[in-house]
């Protein structure tokens, strides 16, 4: 958890973040064990004017599956439209997948 503790230091220590240091953060924790904390620094970002790429919500979308959370994975659903991602074949994918696996298909 040190490790993690020493990053999101780094992170915060920062005159700005990017969105490549926002997602570099987001997955250093949800693929390590650490999701919740993943998605709270998801929705940290969110309240910024960054907003998400593809491997934001490619990640975060694998987040939900990880944590079994569809009402949350509806919420990124609706994000992916409003992004304007609705037409990107990994992101579908990537929704398709974690909707099979949670069992809920909209």
């Amino acid at each position: 958890m040190r490790v993690f503790g020493v990053s999101l230091s780094i992170f915060e220590a920062m005159p700005w973040q990017d969105l490549v240091s926002w997602n570099s953060i987001i997955v250093i924790h949800t693929q390590n064990g650490f999701t919740k904390e993943g998605m709270r620094l998801f929705n940290l970002m969110r309240r910024t004017e960054i907003k998400p790429d593809q491997a934001t919500i490619v990640t975060v979308l694998q987040a939900c599956e990880d944590l079994g959370v569809g009402k949350l994975a509806e919420t990124i659903h609706g994000l992916i439209f409003k992004c304007g991602m609705f037409a990107n074949v990994v992101i579908v994918t990537v929704l398709l997948s974690m909707y099979a696996k949670l069992g809920r298909f909209p």
